[in-house]
């Protein structure tokens, strides 16, 4: 029995310190003497605030769960808190505890989230039980995590909250929305609607966007299904016309929140506004439809058409101006001598063309590469550069046609001379069609082009396998090994990343589980993330979903992430990293030490491990200072209750240093190369033996 007093004198003496600390930016403090049950003094906000001194702890939670809009929480504040349930948890070893519930009166929709938590301690001077309640405000953290995944996944250019019951809203741009600011940031909601009709919306469009987006309009349609959405035209700020979507859904219904985004689809219509054509996507669907249905495709050319230095035109003579220059060039292209089947401006001022071969005279296409342009007394010569490719009898995407014509005009070697450039297989050969891998993709997963590779990751103190990281290798039926320096960044590009990353991870997660049933041993294996993943719905879904289905414990498939995710991931404000903890997989920094956002992603993100980049570990026997910095970067990751990975071990002497460092794993050749998956096995076994 003294050995416990003195356990609780001594743990008491810490204690106040916590408190303090957990206590610092709180919105209401209260100090209480359970023994007693009585409130002994509050540092608070007026609804948080005691009514005298020794107030009863019951009395209090009585009056403050009054606030609580939901009955079940109400009902469980007031069982958590009251004075004989404090009393039970500290005499049976549970000294603090906290819960979450809404907060405000839903008659004047007052919404916040707020935590209460308690903290108590056996006071050695009194020798009674006393302790501090206290609330913080979470109601950024509660929204950002209600905000749907699709916010992520499209290409939403500003999001924003309605209070439906009070008629405010609150908005910004995604890159940087934070969802709690419309606690202070409100607008009258018809205020901001009729300044955006009379800003942004055309005339012949304004009384349907204003019936569109009425306060009764949007809560009648939510009533009917979880989405509503209209389309609109728009005005930017350039005096282009874009076709923008509405989205409405309930962000928390129970307060009238209802969270709406914008998304520019101007692309997906298939126009282009500024010239009246076809835009990228128009041009390729009917492209596609002309060549499948014709009787000889190689009777077809696309071209590709860019202004030289068509910026210095916006600059000196304003966009007004250079918006006139592009109509023009897509009027000149389209009346040509060329007889273009299908004009198209793809972008800025890039344009493409589907001509008939018969019809491609060089002399009239040298014409049109020069010419001038006069507004207002004012003369602009402009210089174009034209690639052409010949359409070939074989399968290929219509983007991928595009892609070569412009790889050629990238061959022009004297644009004065000869402004144009035939592709030519040559050009391929200098340079991998990005767009083309990622075409190929879907059907390099079906046929099992692609491989995963395990690279071991060694501990330093036994020498044994003590997990691995997968890796995955392309071999091309054509190409042969395709180097992931190549492929990976061309997926990236083309958005085709989060397809293959998915893959992997269902083939780690279906090795693992395979070896778990036959009883086999295995070891955890971390998976790289794509920053795009994290945008990817399917591919998160998956994961926080599907993954926790697997039947192998769910810490022995792991998650790596490089600072490229750091906006990613500071726009989910931190979430996705805690679902996948909660899963109970470990987040890995990988590349720490390669870029300038490493140190940032540490002190605002929670890693289970931390990968020391190779860069650092292959200048150990060369760079003193290089020591220096990974013995820093080691003790301050075992400070932050990290474990530590060094990437690139390649000799003895590298290992030496990382183990005398206190390195907790080493990965790299000097251990072992990537390894197919039966050759992972073999050394995978053997060092469980």
């Amino acid at each position: 029995m003294e050995k416990q007093d003195n356990f609780i004198q001594e743990n008491s003496l810490e204690q106040p310190d916590m408190m303090i600390y957990h206590t610092e930016n709180c919105t209401g403090k209260i100090e209480l003497n359970v023994s007693r049950g009585i409130c002994l003094s509050s540092t608070a906000h007026n609804c948080f605030k005691i009514k005298t001194q020794g107030e009863e702890i019951d009395s209090y939670i009585a009056r403050i769960s009054r606030n609580i809009p939901q009955e079940e929480d109400c009902e469980k504040f007031k069982d958590q808190f009251c004075c004989e349930n404090l009393r039970s948890c500290y005499e049976s070893g549970n000294s603090s505890f906290a819960m979450s519930f809404f907060w405000g009166s839903q008659e004047i929709q007052d919404f916040h989230v707020l935590k209460a938590s308690v903290e108590l301690i056996h006071s050695s001077h009194s020798g009674e039980i006393e302790g501090i309640l206290y609330f913080n405000d979470i109601t950024g953290d509660f929204l950002a995590e209600r905000m749907p995944w699709m916010l992520y996944h499209k290409n939403f250019k500003e999001i924003a909250i309605i209070n439906t019951k009070r008629s405010v809203i609150a908005m910004d741009s995604p890159d940087n929305f934070d969802v709690s600011m419309y606690l202070n940031e409100e607008i009258d909601y018809k205020t901001y609607v009729e300044d955006l009709i009379e800003k942004t919306v055309p005339i012949q469009e304004r009384e349907i966007f204003r019936r569109s987006t009425e306060v009764q309009t949007i809560c009648k349609e939510l009533e009917k299904k979880e989405r509503y959405s209209f389309t609109i035209h728009q005005i930017n700020s350039d005096g282009e016309k874009r076709l923008k979507n509405f989205t409405y859904m309930y962000l928390v219904r129970e307060f009238n929140l209802v969270l709406v985004a914008t998304e520019d689809i101007t692309e997906l219509s298939g126009k282009d506004v500024l010239t009246g054509g076809y835009n990228r996507q128009g041009f390729i669907r009917h492209t596609r439809s002309i060549l499948n249905n014709c009787p000889d495709k190689t009777e077809y050319a696309v071209l590709f058409f860019n202004i030289k230095n068509f910026k210095v035109v916006n600059e000196l003579f304003g966009i007004e101006t250079g918006d006139d220059v592009l109509r023009s060039t897509y009027v000149e292209l389209e009346n040509s001598g060329l007889q273009p089947v299908i004009t198209a401006r793809i972008e800025a001022d890039h344009f493409t063309c589907l001509v008939e071969r018969k019809n491609l005279d060089f002399n009239e296409l040298t014409r049109m590469c020069e010419r001038k342009f006069t507004k207002d007394g004012k003369t602009i010569h402009l210089f174009g550069r034209c690639g052409v490719f010949y359409v070939e009898d074989k399968p290929m995407r219509v983007d991928c046609m595009i892609d070569r014509a412009k790889i050629a005009k990238k061959y022009i070697t004297d644009e004065y001379v000869q402004p144009y450039k035939i592709y030519d297989n040559s050009m391929k050969d200098a340079y991998i069609d990005k767009a083309e891998l990622a075409g190929e993709l879907e059907d390099a997963i079906s046929q099992g082009q692609f491989k995963v590779y395990y690279q071991p990751v060694i501990d330093a103190s036994t020498g044994k396998v003590a997990s691995a990281e997968a890796l995955v290798r392309w071999i091309h039926p054509e190409k042969g090994f395709l180097s992931p320096a190549v492929f990976i960044p061309a997926l990236e590009e083309s958005g085709y990343i989060s397809e293959l990353d998915l893959y992997v991870t269902k083939e780690v997660c279906s090795f693992l589980m395979n070896r778990h049933k036959h009883g086999k041993p295995i070891v955890p294996i971390s998976i790289n993330l794509s920053w795009m993943d994290f945008y990817d719905e399917s591919m998160m879904s998956w994961i926080l979903n599907d993954l926790q289905k697997c039947s192998a414990p769910g810490a022995m498939a792991r998650f790596e992430i490089t600072e490229t995710s750091y906006a990613a991931i500071r726009e989910d404000r931190n979430n996705i990293l805690s679902s996948l903890k909660n899963l109970g997989s470990k987040v890995l920094l990988d590349d720490f030490g390669s870029g300038y956002s490493s140190f940032g992603m540490l002190q605002n993100y929670n890693f289970d491990i931390l990968k020391i980049d190779m860069s650092f570990v292959r200048q150990i026997e060369t760079n003193p200072k290089t020591r220096s910095i990974l013995g820093f970067i080691i003790e301050m990751a075992h400070e932050m209750g990290m474990q530590v990975v060094a990437e690139g071990a390649e000799t003895k002497a590298q290992v030496d240093f990382l183990k005398e460092s206190s390195c907790d794993f080493i990965q790299g050749y000097y251990y072992s190369k990537p390894l197919p998956e039966e050759e992972f096995v073999r050394m995978l076994e053997e060092s469980f033996e």
